[in-house]
């Protein structure tokens, strides 16, 4: 994926602590019943840390959204992989797809193997999200000189001022860009990293000279933040002058995400892909173009409570199937079931109702044909949102931030118990997901994998390869895992 992807979801304000999930569910129906059409365009609830509700920011302009010019913006960001045939699981959906140890599909194996609260054993870190605009890792973002604007022209001149000095000379070292600190480490005079992010950010300017604030590298962070292990101190390493070179964890974090941002490696990906401007609805509001139902909720629900209820481990879902944009790494969930007709909720054996008793469905034209039975969902998801760097010495997983978002959907179950299909309630639901392969590793050619620590000098042979890879805004990852591995407790 190119240099493409989204600002955070940082919130405007907060409103009531999250509710009882009986009675949001009461409050959820009660709304759909009465406008389903209006409930099926409604974004997804939402709550901070403390269970507060957030307040939904649109990234994208109100003409955005109307004339559907964002679709163009968003599938810049997007893997080319398209098309789905039906709104079951299929060869976009596969329920496999994303699984690892643990391969559950039917219903009540999950039941009684996954937990109704699920979290990843290692949580994901927060960090930033580099935005293009303001260089990408070329931002100072510890100089009180660097600007604080949202044109690109300013940062444009502060780049060109900055270039014409030796940054070794600076006074303070530590005010240094993380991509600069790079180029310093590995004796880079050209200061390719450095300039390859400037470069990246100029290509992305529109024809009024701005860029999108939201384009940056949360694909990269987002995958970094599971696939690195978390920079945990501020480090110090020795240059050849002398001098000592600090690199903050935010600045270990800033290398590794371009290195996952703009390294190729093995990954694993469904969902699909919507090139239509205004995807046709039918009479409730549910979307009936076929290649853009996106993810499918008995694909999700079996990737969420195989990979990270029983194996512990995180993925990346990009959340929103129209104008938000952005890749999160997702950390937990809460899922409740309920009965489709009462809407009660309880356990699924209670509340898993045979599709033909089901007397109020709006999708019934949609069910799967082996369909025989379906059960209502209400599931909460925790993901780990960005955060603005600084310069703290130590980092923890307190200090990450998350959100958490509520989807209603149901799922459909064959005579076998085995789940093939269902419905969301609102079609602002998770769009495409997708992970690295498990031990993936970022394949760059001219990387001499050399193992280093922060205590040694690098080779001639490590410095030359770094200075070549970085001209493709690409740090060695040998390096950078020296790196990280010295920001260990």
């Amino acid at each position: 994926m190119k240099l493409f992807l989204f600002l955070s979801l940082f919130p405007a304000f907060v409103w009531a602590k999250l509710p009882p999930t009986q009675q949001r569910i009461h409050q959820f129906f009660s709304a759909f019943d009465a406008d389903s059409e209006k409930t099926m365009k409604a974004l997804p609830k939402k709550y901070d840390a403390q269970g507060k509700r957030v307040l939904h920011q649109t990234l994208f302009s109100q003409k955005a959204i109307r004339d559907g010019s964002y679709i163009e913006t968003k599938n810049r960001s997007r893997p080319r992989k398209t098309g789905q045939t039906f709104s079951g699981a299929d060869e976009y959906n596969a329920l496999d797809e994303l699984l690892l140890t643990s391969k559950l599909v039917n219903v009540a194996d999950l039941e009684a193997r996954s937990p109704l609260e699920g979290k990843a054993k290692v949580q994901p870190w927060s960090a930033d999200y580099w935005p293009t605009y303001k260089g990408g890792i070329a931002n100072r973002y510890l100089d009180q000189s660097f600007p604080s604007s949202l044109r690109w022209k300013d940062y444009s001149e502060f780049f060109n001022d900055s270039l014409k000095h030796d940054f070794e000379s600076e006074a303070r070292l530590d005010h240094l860009s993380p991509a600069e600190k790079y180029d310093l480490l590995v004796g880079d005079d050209q200061r390719g990293l450095t300039k390859w992010s400037i470069q990246n950010s100029a290509e992305s300017v529109d024809e009024k000279g701005n860029i999108e604030t939201w384009f940056g590298l949360c694909h990269g962070w987002a995958a970094a933040s599971f696939m690195n292990v978390r920079p945990r101190k501020l480090i110090e390493v020795r240059l050849p002058s002398g001098q000592l070179l600090p690199f903050y964890p935010d600045d270990l974090k800033a290398l590794s995400t371009i290195a996952w941002g703009n390294g190729r490696f093995a990954k694993r990906f469904l969902g699909g892909r919507c090139d239509e401007k205004n995807p046709k609805v039918d009479e409730n509001g549910r979307v009936v173009s076929d290649v853009c139902l996106d993810t499918n909720p008995a694909t999700w629900h079996v990737t969420m409570l195989n990979r990270v209820g029983i194996d512990g481990k995180p993925f990346v879902m990009d959340a929103v199937y129209d104008y938000e944009v952005w890749n999160h790494p997702i950390v937990s969930y809460t899922v409740k079931y309920f009965n489709p007709n009462t809407r009660k909720e309880g356990s699924l054996n209670e509340t898993m109702i045979p599709l033909s008793k089901y007397r109020t469905d709006k999708f019934k034209k949609y069910r799967a044909p082996q369909a025989t039975s379906v059960v209502g969902v209400l599931m909460d998801v925790t993901y780990i949102t960005e955060i603005a760097a600084s310069e703290k010495k130590f980092d923890e997983e307190s200090h990450d931030q998350k959100t958490t978002v509520e989807y209603v959907y149901d799922l459909e179950i064959d005579a076998e118990g085995k789940v093939i299909g269902g419905e969301w309630y609102q079609n602002a639901h998770p769009d495409f997901l997708w992970s690295p392969e498990e031990k993936a590793k970022i394949q760059n050619r001219l990387d001499p994998q050399i193992p280093w620590t922060i205590d040694q000098a690098l080779t001639n042979t490590q410095k030359s390869a770094a200075v070549r890879s970085s001209m493709n805004g690409l740090p060695l990852m040998s390096i950078v895992d020296g790196l990280i591995n010295g920001a260990q407790n």
